[in-house]
């Protein structure tokens, strides 16, 4: 059961990054033009695996869904974070994600889901 709904969601991440990259995204659902308002960057823990850093850029908080998947194994964790306007926010290991090359990461936020598009990185 675990592995089905992973590989759902590893299907459902096709299909959304393949509606995104094709610009039938903006045809379809006219109102997402922006992009959420987070950016993500890079640091490197002590025994060197990447930690995603969670910059809010908007002049109010913001309440973020974060999806981490892993395809080759089929996990993936979800979890809420709640950001200040402006702040950065750390996930990595210390917060129960070990991220490894090929992961990505998918930043969405249900209030504005009409206005935003989610915000999709890979760890190189």
């Amino acid at each position: 059961m675990k592995r089905l709904l992973g590989m759902l969601a590893f299907f459902a991440l096709l299909f959304a990054m393949r509606e995104i990259s094709s610009g039938d995204w903006k045809n379809t659902h006219p109102l997402r033009i922006l992009s959420l308002p987070v950016t993500v960057t890079w640091r490197a823990a002590i025994d060197g695996s990447p930690v995603a850093q969670l910059h809010n850029n908007s002049t109010h908080e913001m309440t973020v869904n974060i999806r981490q998947t892993r395809f080759m194994s089929a996990q993936l964790q979800s979890q809420t974070v709640v950001l200040s306007s402006g702040e950065m926010k750390e996930e990595g290991w210390l917060e129960g994600w070990k991220f490894q090359s090929g992961d990505y990461i998918i930043i969405s936020n249900n209030s504005w889901s009409a206005f935003y598009d989610p915000v999709i990185v890979s760890v190189n």
